[in-house]
């Protein structure tokens, strides 16, 4: 089925699939915007951050900076 959308001839699929993309990315920001979060102090930089997981005291926890600069450059194959 195709419809016009002023001078443009648009798939209906392709509409379709806009809608149901916008609905999800809609429904991820409201699950993001209720997680929970906790507070920790970065092991690299010393600041207090907020972290979606309860820190354990063995392991590292690095900032939003500090993780990206320690994060490891993914390969594209």
């Amino acid at each position: 089925m195709t419809i016009f959308i002023s001078h443009y001839v648009v798939d209906i699929c392709i509409v379709q699939e806009a809608i149901f993309a916008h609905q999800i990315i809609k429904e991820l920001k409201r699950v993001m915007s209720e997680r929970e979060t906790h507070k920790a102090v970065c092991s690299e930089c010393g600041q207090e951050c907020e972290v979606p997981f309860k820190p354990d005291p063995s392991r590292p926890v690095y900032c939003r900076e500090c993780w990206s600069k320690k994060r490891t450059t993914r390969r594209r194959y």
